[in-house]
């Protein structure tokens, strides 16, 4: 064994613990890492990840996904690491701010492709925005260690994508805001959906 892998393997515990102190983050990638760690050496970093999975500190969620025994993973955060770019919306968002009455644990989030995950029992969905839209930050919104959309945000996301979808209560939507937000989709469809919204809830 080198002096550069024993110095190496000999930190990883002290390492570890102090990326507990550093960040409030419940999931990590790889890159994440290597920048806490300050890392530019690839195959070192990759020699630590491996020995930090073998004696059980480091736990793989999937590749490149890791978390810290001991430290429980927030399902949000983990949902957005998933895909990059990519934000909390649709039923999820409109579930916690009561736009709608019943929806399951699974979470939906917007992103470059549809797809879906089963990771801990948890069901991940990604809905597919055009790059022009999912790219347009205005809405959304970083809470802790994940993005997520704004309740305007995300009822746009939804008739974007299913223009007939029933919402239970759109009281608490700023509809002023909704209008300003509605000309990011560039649809006269979405806009006239917006006014019909309005006169329906407002």
């Amino acid at each position: 064994m080198t002096d550069q892998i024993r110095q190496t393997l000999n930190s990883c515990d002290r390492s570890l613990a102090g990326l507990l102190s550093l960040t409030t983050k419940t999931v990590f990638t790889t890159q994440d890492l290597a920048k806490l760690w300050r890392y530019k050496n690839y195959m070192s970093l990759i020699m630590r990840l491996e020995y930090l999975k073998k004696t059980g500190q480091l736990i793989k969620i999937r590749k490149g996904l890791y978390q810290i025994k001991g430290r429980a993973v927030n399902e949000l955060e983990l949902a957005n690491k998933l895909r990059t770019p990519s934000y909390i919306s649709f039923e999820t968002v409109l579930f916690r701010e009561g736009a709608i009455l019943q929806w399951d644990r699974r979470i939906t989030l917007a992103g470059a492709e549809s797809i879906s995950f089963k990771i801990q029992g948890q069901k991940i969905i990604f809905r597919q925005l055009q790059e022009k839209i999912l790219l347009n930050n205005l809405g959304i919104v970083q809470e802790g260690n994940y993005f997520i959309a704004i309740l305007e945000r995300a009822v746009l996301d939804m008739i974007y994508l299913a223009p007939k979808f029933y919402f239970d209560s759109l009281d608490r939507v700023d509809f002023n805001l909704l209008h300003k937000l509605a000309s990011l989709y560039e649809k006269k469809s979405i806009i006239n959906l917006v006014k019909k919204m309005e006169k329906r809830y407002a």
